[in-house]
């Protein structure tokens, strides 16, 4: 039942393809004197499914053929961005154009804010003198850059679905559909360990502690 109603359903010519009409016409006539259809009489029951179950046969196999199906609609996939978002994944990219321009001696031809970027982190390098390599220390300011590009898409993930269920339920008391406030599918427990949406180093791992951050 499923799959029969989400099948493509049959296209309605355009007002430039009236022609399909006839071309229809001439093959479902065809195809039913093809099959003899008319020289079986419709009794009773089961002769009237079988002509029934055959006339379905012919018209919708032909209908398919001629007209074609309609597109099935695919529904574009949100991106999760805001002004902060936006924010780290640009210092993301910087900061793979100074690991860039690093590993190539300094020669590889990145942006101009990949420059200032590689410039401000050799003068934080020298001053902190960490046991590691610049390229390494450019790399773990990428991975902090990343766990807080997690951080803020979960913020906004959260934000934009209890906005949804407010909006949902706003118009549900207004008189509108109550089926998307059904939950459909069965309850999803709780993850064992997550980032802190506050503070993207900190790992949650007790139950309530997980309960509280989703």
């Amino acid at each position: 039942m499923g799959r029969a109603a989400n099948r493509p359903r049959i296209k309605i010519p355009l007002k430039s393809e009236k022609h399909k009409y006839q071309i229809f016409r001439d093959l479902v006539d065809e195809s039913v004197k093809a099959e003899s259809l008319h020289e079986h009489p419709v009794i009773d029951d089961d002769s009237f499914i079988k002509r029934y179950t055959d006339l379905t046969g012919i018209i919708t196999s032909i209908a398919a053929n001629t007209f074609g199906h309609t597109k099935q609609y695919q529904r574009r996939a949100e991106v999760i961005t805001n002004s902060k978002i936006k924010v780290i994944v640009s210092d993301i990219r910087r900061v793979g154009g100074a690991i860039r321009f690093e590993n190539s001696d300094r020669l590889a031809c990145v942006s101009l804010k990949a420059k200032d970027l590689h410039a401000s982190a050799l003068r934080d390098f020298s001053r902190e003198r960490p046991d590691v390599t610049f390229v390494q220390y450019l790399k773990l300011l990428r991975r902090q850059l990343h766990r807080l590009l997690f951080a803020e898409k979960s913020k906004e993930v959260l934000l934009r679905a209890r906005l949804g269920e407010r909006l949902r339920i706003a118009a549900a008391l207004k008189g509108g559909s109550t089926r998307k406030l059904i939950q459909s599918s069965s309850f999803i427990s709780f993850p064992l360990a997550l980032n802190d949406l506050d503070d993207p180093e900190k790992l949650v791992c007790d139950p309530e502690g997980v309960k509280s951050t989703t």
